[in-house]
């Protein structure tokens, strides 16, 4: 399998993501919507970088309720978005690194058996359920 690359929601900050960059051989590479060279702000619309992280087929991490949004749900949908969302929006960077490599198996059999657009929740003990949109 080609390496996977995550993109990390406006959510996660810039935190998260750099502090997963200092890992040695991270099995996948890191973007994040705070990014500078991607020129969103936090007040762009999800429809916008939804269109524009599609443009790549990156994967959408999220842990912030992405689900209950229903202009993102529909922009999920229109653009064929994968996306994840990660149990524990107010935990400690290392419970989310915990959460992300507990479900990193399955997001990535995810990833090459189902077809876009979906969403599932990584529970903190790493199992992946479906979103229904």
């Amino acid at each position: 399998m080609a390496t996977l690359t995550f993109f990390f929601d406006r959510n996660f900050g810039t935190g998260f993501p750099k502090c997963l960059r200092t890992i040695p051989r991270v099995p996948f590479a890191i973007e994040y919507h705070d990014e500078k060279k991607h020129g969103f702000t936090q007040t762009t619309a999800d429809d916008d970088w939804l269109n524009a992280i599609a443009a790549h087929k990156w994967i959408v991490l999220s842990h912030d309720g992405l689900q209950k949004n229903a202009m993102a749900v529909e922009a999920i949908k229109q653009h064929k978005i994968r996306c994840f969302c990660l149990e524990g929006a107010q935990a400690p960077v290392w419970d989310k690194i915990t959460v992300l490599a507990r479900g990193y198996r399955g997001i990535c059999e995810t990833v090459s058996s189902v077809k876009p657009p979906y969403i599932y929740r990584v529970t903190r003990d790493g199992k992946l359920k479906q979103v229904p949109i």
